[in-house]
């Protein structure tokens, strides 16, 4: 039996930056005017600490608002331009690409060739020189 050569994933267009991807869908940068794109808010029941006093004995005890996470996903926006969505968006597109042109491919695979072309996008910065 012959085994196969393991060969280098195949050249896919450069993906739109997370900024333009934004952009492109909303018509603006910036989506959420509550969170500011962060997509979590502080807790306000502990304020960010994780923890509350018992009322009845007076101990530190986890906050049951955020589960002592000290924040919560934002009520406005529920994170809907999160990166992690927009590196799924291009996941799907490579993979509708890598359909069209005949290459057998694994999910896991294109996720990671996204992940990989989506993240050097990330770190741009608009107006940079």
């Amino acid at each position: 039996m012959k085994q196969l050569a393991h060969l280098p994933p195949p050249a896919l267009p450069t993906p739109f930056s997370w900024e333009d991807w934004k952009k492109n869908i909303t018509g603006k940068y910036t989506v959420c005017n509550d969170c500011d794109d962060r997509y979590t808010e502080i807790c306000r029941n502990c304020d960010g600490a994780g923890y509350v006093k018992c009322c009845e004995c007076g101990n530190d005890k986890e906050c049951e608002v955020c589960e002592g996470k000290c924040h919560l996903n934002c009520m406005e926006c529920e994170g809907e331009y999160r990166y992690e969505n927009y590196v799924r968006e291009v996941a799907s597109s490579y993979t509708r690409y890598l359909e069209f042109k005949k290459i057998a491919i694994s999910e896991l695979e294109v996720y990671s060739l996204a992940l990989k072309n989506s993240f050097s996008e990330k770190r741009i910065k608009r107006g940079a020189a």
